[in-house]
C-alpha cells in the first residue's frame, strides 16, 4: 500500500500475493492527487480474510525523491522479529526513474585550445562563471546532448588528471588538449525551519549578483543540515537578486520558516547522509554503488589514498579512482542497514577532513 500520509484518498494498492515468503510485485502506478512535497508511506500487510496486519513500514521524506527520484531497497519498519526490505523505485520530476537518467555526478569532456571559458577559483571548488561563442565549450555545447552540456555554474572538478585549483585554473587558458571533468549543478528548494533564530551563515556575494554563495556556517546555525557549504542562493522566499535576498535573510528571527532556492553541486551516492561537501571530490563516479538507506543504522565512511603520480591513483584503483574492492565492500555494509560513503583524504585538507570524519559512526581504512 502507497499513500500521502493522512490523505486515504491517495491510496493505491498492489495486487495480493498470495503463499510468497518473497512477494515480487512488480507493479507501477501513480499516486492519485500527489502535490510536491508531500511525504509518501509505504506499507506491506499480511493479507487474511479477517484482517491485515502490518508486517512493514517505510516513510519517504519529500526531500528524498523530490529531485532525483529514488531506487533502491530500504528497511522496512514496525517488523516483529524480522528485518524486511522492500525494492521501491520513485520517478523524479523528469517522470524517469533514477537508473534511467542519463545525467552522471561527473562527466568527461576532451577538447581543445581555445576553450573559451573563464573560471572562479575563489573558493574551494572551480566554478565556470562565463562561456564565450566560438571556443570549443561553446561548440561542444552545440552537438552534445543537455545532460552532457557545460553550463554556466558547473564546476570543473580536473583537468587531464589534475584537481590542484591552481593547475586547473592554468590549464584552461594554457593547456592545447584537455580531458575536462565536469561536476553539473541541479537547482533544488529547500526548507529552513528557523524558528525565529538568525541563520548564521557566512556568505560570498556582491550586491548586483544574481546568487550568494555560502561560505560556512556557525555551529548553532538552524540551517545545518538543511543548506550545505557552496550552495548558490539564488532566491528566498521568492526574493531574487542578492541585496534582496540578503534583506529578507536578515529578516529570519521574525520568521518561522524560511525558503531557499540552491544551486548545487549534482549529488552522487556518496555525498550523503553526512555532509562531505567540504571534502574535495577526487572518483569519476560511484558506479555500482547502491542508493544509501534512508534511515541508517550507522554512518560510516570507507576511506581511500589517491596517489597523484600513479594512472588512475595507483594500481590498486580503476578508472573511477576508487579501489577494485571498494565498492563490494561499501555495499556489503549498505545492505546491512548501514549508511557507507566514500571519500578520499587529501593532505592539503588534513584539518577539514578531521573535522568531517568526526561525523562518522566508524571510519574503514
Amino acid at each position: 500500500v502507497v499513500q500521502v500520509p493522512n490523505r486515504m484518498q491517495t491510496k493505491v494498492e498492489t495486487p495480493v500475493k498470495s503463499g510468497d515468503l518473497n512477494p515480487v510485485w512488480n507493479c507501477e502506478f501513480e499516486v492519485p492527487g500527489y502535490q510536491k512535497g508531500e511525504d509518501l508511506v509505504f506499507k506491506v500487510l499480511d493479507k487474511d480474510p479477517v484482517s491485515s496486519d502490518i508486517l512493514g513500514v517505510i516513510t519517504f521524506p519529500a526531500n528524498s525523491f523530490q529531485e532525483e527520484g529514488f531506487d533502491g531497497e530500504v528497511l522496512l519498519e514496525e517488523a516483529k522479529g524480522s528485518k524486511p526490505y522492500l525494492k521501491v523505485s520513485i520517478s523524479g520530476p523528469t517522470g524517469k526513474y533514477p537508473q534511467e537518467m542519463a545525467a552522471a555526478s561527473t562527466f568527461v569532456v576532451a577538447l581543445t585550445k581555445p576553450l573559451g571559458i573563464e573560471v572562479d577559483a575563489t573558493l574551494s571548488l572551480v566554478k565556470v562563471c562565463k562561456i564565450d561563442e566560438g571556443g570549443s565549450v561553446s561548440k561542444h555545447n552545440s552537438t552534445a546532448p543537455q545532460h552532457l552540456q557545460i553550463q554556466l555554474g558547473d564546476y570543473v572538478a580536473a583537468i587531464n588528471g589534475s584537481i590542484d585549483k591552481e593547475a586547473v585554473t592554468k590549464a584552461t587558458e594554457e593547456a592545447t588538449n584537455v580531458q575536462m571533468v565536469i561536476r553539473p549543478c541541479v537547482q533544488m528548494t529547500v526548507q529552513v525551519d528557523n524558528k525565529r533564530q538568525a541563520l548564521g551563515l557566512d556568505l560570498k556575494y556582491t550586491e548586483t549578483q544574481p546568487e550568494i554563495t555560502i561560505k560556512s556556517f556557525k555551529p548553532d546555525s538552524p540551517a545545518l543540515n538543511k543548506l550545505q557549504p557552496l550552495d548558490r542562493i539564488i532566491a528566498v522566499d521568492g526574493f531574487e537578486q542578492a541585496k534582496a535576498m540578503v534583506d529578507q535573510m536578515k529578516r529570519a528571527q521574525d520568521l518561522q520558516s524560511m525558503s531557499f532556492r540552491v544551486k548545487r553541486a549534482k549529488p552522487f551516492p556518496s555525498s550523503g547522509p553526512v555532509d562531505i561537501s567540504r571534502l574535495t571530490r577526487i572518483a569519476k563516479d560511484d558506479r555500482g554503488l547502491l542508493p544509501q538507506p534512508i534511515n541508517p543504522t550507522s554512518a560510516t565512511a570507507l576511506v581511500q589514498i589517491y596517489i597523484r603520480s600513479q594512472p588512475f591513483g595507483g594500481s590498486d584503483k580503476s578508472s573511477s579512482g576508487h579501489r577494485y574492492d571498494t565498492i563490494p565492500i561499501a555495499n556489503g555494509m549498505i545492505n546491512a542497514g548501514m549508511s557507507c560513503q566514500l571519500i578520499h583524504y587529501v593532505k592539503e585538507e588534513h584539518d577539514t577532513f578531521l573535522e568531517v570524519c568526526k561525523q562518522f559512526k566508524a571510519i574503514v581504512v
